[in-house]
């Protein structure tokens, strides 16, 4: 698959993404997310990185955090778990576009 990250910092995938912050901890979690994200995968978890960058900025642990912790204007599902379907993944993307970008 075409890396869509080109131009961006060290031409990251998806998939490199995923297991350089730590969003997706285990195999099982990534083969949720692909299952359902097919062909597109790369885009939506690229799209989240872009989205939490300009948020909590390029702090790694602030990322895992953030993916990793219930959070309350999800009715306290955590992120990483929401994004194992499309509509959750859909809520979460949602909401970070809508956050003020830390820029």
């Amino acid at each position: 698959m075409e890396n869509l990250y080109e131009g961006g910092p060290m031409g990251l995938s998806g998939e490199d993404i995923s297991r350089m912050t730590g969003w997706v901890r285990n195999e099982q979690d990534l083969a949720s997310i692909k299952s359902w994200a097919g062909d597109d995968f790369e885009f939506f978890l690229v799209s989240i990185f872009r989205l939490l960058n300009n948020v909590v900025g390029g702090d790694i642990q602030n990322q895992q955090h953030w993916m990793y912790s219930g959070n309350h204007q999800f009715d306290g599902q955590v992120p990483v778990k929401m994004m194992e379907t499309r509509e959750g993944f859909s809520i979460v993307m949602k909401y970070l576009s809508r956050m003020p970008q830390d820029i």
